[in-house]
């Protein structure tokens, strides 16, 4: 897998995963004491956080969300930080503080995990899962009324 598209996926859920817990709108982040710095010294590209805006609005814009706030951070760093859309649709926008109550967060968090440990190089998404978790070395699967072997073991990806 193309590693530029890899840290871009696990960037983007890291940014939404931590956009829920808070947030800030506009170009300048002052709230929260948070350390900010310009993306290009941290090795992010201005360019490239320019297209979240945009893509964001796409989701708005077609209905397939209210809004969202979304947080792109590196080396401790919080490069990115912005609210868009709405808290109450049409009537109240989002605002730097809003709190947002978040629901089976298992999946994405571990996702993320996982997908840092690939970035530094201790996990492959070709490793089988019965190597990472025992437990999983000898599944059978569910076919035609019964449980048989697995043909092939269960991959991270």
């Amino acid at each position: 897998m193309n590693k530029k598209l890899l840290h871009g996926s696990a960037a983007l859920l890291l940014a939404t995963l931590l956009a829920c817990a808070s947030a800030s709108s506009g170009p300048v982040i002052t709230t929260a004491g948070l350390p900010t710095g310009d993306p290009e010294d941290v090795g992010l590209s201005s360019l490239e956080l320019a297209r979240i805006r945009p893509a964001i609005q796409d989701f708005i814009d077609d209905g397939r969300s209210a809004g969202a706030v979304t947080l792109v951070a590196r080396h401790g760093q919080v490069v990115h930080w912005e609210a868009q859309g709405w808290r109450i649709l049409d009537e109240d926008p989002l605002e730097p503080d809003d709190i947002f109550r978040i629901y089976s967060m298992t999946k994405p968090v571990t996702s993320v995990a996982a997908m840092m440990l690939v970035e530094a190089g201790r996990l492959s998404l070709d490793t089988e899962l019965g190597n990472v978790i025992p437990e999983f070395a000898d599944v059978e699967v569910y076919e035609n009324g019964g449980r048989r072997t697995a043909v092939e073991p269960i991959l991270i990806r």
